[in-house]
């Protein structure tokens, strides 16, 4: 089995690594405060669930933001609904998007996690 951690990042309330797990990409996830841990294999944006892969992983944290770089080439549609990712509380509703990619901010407190 191949198991390997991309990236690790620590917030006030998680500790949050991407993993490539036997040719498959994970969001692990380890909330500090229930001690309870998840892996997602899947994102949310807008009303559609798509898979992690290395273009759909956070990239970095800036204080208590984590850093997703997503490339356009995996969106079916030339729209992203964001609002799903924020709780309804979108700092953007719809984005449009060209060749370059779409830099996301998502704050911690934003995150659902079920």
């Amino acid at each position: 089995m191949l198991f390997r951690v991309i990236s690790f990042y620590e917030t006030s309330k998680y500790y949050i690594s991407t993993t490539f797990i036997n040719k498959d990409w994970y969001i692990y996830i380890y909330n500090k405060t229930t001690k309870a841990t998840k892996f997602y294999n899947k994102i949310k944006l807008g009303d559609n669930l798509v898979d992690i892969t290395y273009d759909i992983i956070p990239k970095g944290l800036v204080g208590e933001y984590l850093v997703f770089i997503l490339e356009p080439t995996f969106l079916d549609e030339n729209k992203i609904d964001l609002t799903s990712m924020n709780r309804g509380k979108a700092f953007i509703n719809k984005l449009d998007y060209t060749s370059n990619p779409i830099i996301l901010l998502i704050n911690e407190n934003s995150l659902e996690l079920d």
